[in-house]
């Protein structure tokens, strides 16, 4: 069972984690995630955790920036993904796990990042909401990202289906630590 503070904590993962960028439209044809995605894509960021500070430079830009992101056609984005990891030295390094775990590219690999993100934060809504007066979830949807709306129902029920694989890595990355 999901509880506030984890909600919470998790939320802010899933909001402004290493691998999590807004999508938009990608999510409308996209085939739903599966189980083993959820797992690969988890084991895949434990191997490149040696990389975080310097991903997050590169996925944590400005808002011009998002907005650049968002509306990239997948091809694009994976261009930009390789761009930007070949100028800080790091694409070798991180095709090199992505291909490992069979992902066909480091921006196939963060494009899937930024679905299951965005996965998370609609099963936090949902799960939020389903206990708020109306009102607080009114509140609380007019506070979400639009594309939070666009998530289809088989992606939630992933996260859903695999919360204590997701929680259990949340928890061993340090993402709950009150210093994170």
């Amino acid at each position: 069972m999901v509880t506030l503070t984890s909600v919470k904590r998790a939320f802010y993962l899933a909001v402004v984690g290493a691998f999590s960028l807004v999508i938009g439209s990608a999510l409308a044809s996209a085939q739903s995630l599966e189980d083993r995605t959820i797992s690969r894509w988890l084991e895949t960021s434990v191997e490149l955790e040696p990389f975080g500070e310097a991903l997050d430079g590169i996925l944590n830009e400005d808002d011009e920036d998002w907005e650049r992101y968002t509306t990239l056609s997948e091809a694009e984005y994976y261009q930009l993904i390789e761009a930007e990891l070949r100028a800080v030295g790091l694409y070798d390094d991180v095709e090199q796990v992505t291909s490992r775990f069979s992902w066909s590219s480091p921006g196939h690999f963060f494009r899937t990042g930024e679905r299951i993100g965005l996965a998370m934060q609609a099963y936090f809504a949902r799960e939020m909401m389903a206990e708020m007066p109306p009102e607080q979830a009114a509140m609380l949807a007019d506070f979400l990202d639009p594309a939070v709306g666009d998530v289809p129902n088989d992606d939630i029920n992933v996260i859903e289906r695999n919360w204590d694989t997701i929680l259990a890595f949340i928890e061993a990355q340090g993402y709950l630590d009150d210093d994170y």
